[in-house]
């Protein structure tokens, strides 16, 4: 059975970086800008930032500053939170069916053998 790991991460994380690798920053890095982040998910622009910067603090994406965007990437830490919060939903929702066999297996006679 699976085991809960003992890093839990903040679900406000957890929808940024979501959000980020949706976008493909699990790949390479992607041009993001808070104030369009902060948008799509129904942020301000303010906490929009803070969110990235608790990710980078976190080692959870990586950054690279442009002129008008930064480019984000996902750390591989980055993506293991997220595969940590995928384990979760596969054993809430994933449907184990198991079946046990006991006996005891024996030569047969004739031509069941």
């Amino acid at each position: 059975m699976w085991s809960h790991p003992s890093v839990l991460y903040d679900p406000h994380e957890i929808q940024v970086l979501k959000h980020l690798a949706m976008d493909g920053a699990m790949e390479d890095f992607i041009p993001v800008s808070s104030g369009e982040l902060g948008r799509e998910l129904g942020l301000s622009q303010q906490t929009a930032s803070r969110r990235i910067l608790d990710l980078l603090d976190k080692g959870l994406i990586q950054r690279e500053l442009g002129a008008r965007r930064q480019l984000i990437r996902l750390t591989e830490d980055g993506m293991k939170a997220l595969q940590t919060e995928y384990a979760d939903y596969v054993s809430i929702f994933e449907v184990r069916d198991r079946v046990s066999l006991r006996g005891t297996v024996v030569s047969g006679l004739g031509e069941g053998r």
